[in-house]
């Protein structure tokens, strides 16, 4: 029986670097490195523009609800139950504008309810009745 005992002098010098070289590669990173690292790639998903926001939200297209609203016997504004529809409109529209195309949208939908006449009879109110 023959046993044959290896060590550091036998190996020789190969054995030694290989070693070093994997206990480096095998090596995690600091916590430090890895927090920044991943930062690093968070930040990457998201890439914001301020000059495209700004351009953009002047012209951007909006959706609001208008509708109609009538006295009822004490004199208080009520909204009248089922004639809301939305409204598409651009976010830079006066009240004027919001006007008009709310009384053409209503016009073409409620034309029983809405008599023939012009925008001028008609208020842009808010939901609880204020100007």
């Amino acid at each position: 029986m023959s046993s044959s005992v290896i060590t550091s002098s036998n190996l020789g010098t190969n054995a030694v670097s290989s070693e070093s070289q994997i206990s480096t590669a095998i090596r995690p990173p600091t916590l430090n490195a890895f927090m920044n690292k991943k930062m690093e790639e968070r930040r990457s998903h998201f890439k914001t523009n301020k000059k495209g926001k700004q351009a953009k939200s002047e012209d951007e297209e909006v959706t609001i609800n208008i509708g109609l609203m009538k006295t009822n016997e004490d004199g208080q504004l009520k909204p009248v139950r089922g004639k809301n529809l939305p409204l598409k409109i651009r976010k830079s529209a006066n009240s004027q504008d919001i006007l008009n195309s709310g009384f053409v949208k209503h016009s073409l939908r409620n034309s029983t309810d809405i008599n023939k006449s012009s925008p001028e009879s008609y208020k842009l109110l808010y939901p609880d009745g204020t100007q």
